[in-house]
């Protein structure tokens, strides 16, 4: 069977101009060489250069060969015409082709692959230069400094992670704020608050109770931060207007998280009469509230070293979240209701900034240069007309899912959503593991038939 084959073989003899420059192969090899691996056919062997033709590095093929180099070149022998560099026999250059190099798929592979982890490194040790994320040194030593004035708590020592970048060193730049284009403005993508029929019955006696006897008891303790079944059910019954009690332990509740700790979060919940007194003017503020306000965060974990604080705000009957984003060098206003051209934000926002800059300086005298800070306005679900005591709800959500400009709350919830949320809040805060209040009262409690 063999012998009928035809033999392979390659022609340098000279041919019709229009031919001049091919080599002709058998269909045989369809492959390009060195970039296509050549699947090997059962019975016949594959062909392995000697070893000279593998160290040959240059050479130069003669388009004046002669008939007879043909069977040399078939047998895998060199052609007369092709010389080694290290033969003393003249060479015949061809003014049409000419083989520089002899490379394989390998060696192809692999400069590549130096190419590219030698951009990547560059490209590394170019964006160390631009990290801005300090990490902080611990003051154990007198004679170590700090760039930023403060007096850590020294029960207190800190560690690699308390920098913003939890030590890792990676090129920051600030995010862009989200805003949808005008198709979708006011699309949003609801996330299912399911109601369980426990949860919902549990926030009916929760409900219930606001009314009963026992509405004076405490519903939510945490370590000294409470609120009385009367505030808890007069707030989150439907259509109910949002009680300041409720909102402090609902910001106490994300303090206490497993990661809500400003150690690990880097995040700061202040009260609603913190903000109070930073919507009045300077010489009505109470400044032992806001003297307590700033200097006793910053036992924990300095505000300096904080990449946000949250301001969740009443006024005149309406509440909205004022946060200032350290990291992102943003103020944010997270209004469900007015937008940042109404009189009402016009007003809130103004005021707001100035008091806080002006406490800031006052209490901490740490400049972050927060006169340069952007105020932007999210997008964020809108509450509909007639659910203006809705504002509450939507405040607390913005409290705990906000991370940054980058964070779309339109896709977290939408307002068919605020009943059952009201539920959710109202089971989360009782059943809270850390709640010492009387949740007891909610389990014993018998629901009378209508």
């Amino acid at each position: 069977m063999s012998s009928k084959r035809k033999k392979k073989s390659v022609s340098f003899s000279p041919h019709p101009r229009s031919h001049a420059d091919v080599i002709n192969l058998e269909n045989e090899n369809y492959y390009v060489p060195d970039t296509l691996s050549p699947v090997s056919i059962p019975g016949r062997r594959r062909f392995v250069p000697d070893k000279d033709i593998l160290s040959l590095k240059k050479f130069t093929l003669s388009s004046q060969s002669s008939p007879t180099d043909t069977s040399d070149c078939a047998n895998g022998t060199r052609p007369s015409q092709v010389q080694s560099p290290h033969s003393n026999l003249p060479t015949k250059v061809s003014p049409e082709v000419q083989f520089l190099e002899e490379r394989t798929l390998a060696h192809s592979f692999s400069d590549m692959s130096k190419e590219s982890d030698a951009l990547y490194n560059s490209n590394f040790r170019s964006s160390q230069g631009i990290i801005s994320t300090p990490i902080h040194v611990s003051t154990n030593n007198p004679s170590s400094s700090h760039p930023l004035s403060f007096n850590p708590a020294p029960s207190v020592a800190y560690k690699v992670r308390d920098s913003t970048s939890a030590g890792k060193l990676h090129t920051y730049v600030p995010r862009r704020l989200i805003q949808p284009g005008p198709t979708i403005k006011d699309v949003t993508i609801s996330r299912k608050y399911h109601v369980s029929k426990s949860e919902f019955e549990n926030y009916q006696r929760i409900c219930s109770l606001a009314f009963s006897e026992y509405q004076g008891e405490d519903a939510v303790y945490l370590y000294g931060v409470r609120c009385t079944f009367w505030a808890l059910g007069e707030s989150l019954k439907p259509n109910g207007q949002v009680n300041s009690f409720v909102v402090s332990v609902f910001c106490y509740s994300l303090f206490v998280k497993p990661n809500g700790h400003p150690h690990l979060s880097k995040r700061y919940y202040f009260f609603s009469n913190i903000a109070e007194n930073l919507l009045k003017n300077f010489d009505e503020a109470d400044l032992d509230v806001l003297s307590r306000a700033f200097k006793r965060f910053s036992k924990s974990r300095p505000l300096t070293h904080s990449n946000m604080m949250f301001f969740p705000t009443f006024y005149d009957g309406h509440w909205f979240v004022f946060v200032v984003d350290i990291k992102d060098k943003k103020y944010v206003m997270l209004d469900s209701l007015f937008k940042k051209n109404d009189e009402y934000q016009q007003y809130v926002s103004h005021r707001m900034r100035a008091s806080f800059e002006y406490h800031w300086k006052k209490f901490l005298q740490v400049d972050i240069g927060f006169e340069d800070f952007q105020l932007i306005y999210p997008t964020v679900p809108r509450q509909p007309s007639g659910h203006e005591n809705d504002s509450g709800i939507y405040a607390m959500m913005f409290l705990e899912h906000w991370v940054s400009p980058s964070t779309s709350l339109s896709s977290l919830f939408a307002p068919k959503d605020i009943p059952n949320i009201r539920i959710k809040i109202a089971n989360n805060l009782v059943f809270q593991p850390k709640n010492s209040g009387m949740k007891n009262r909610v389990i014993e409690w018998q629901l009378q038939d209508d």
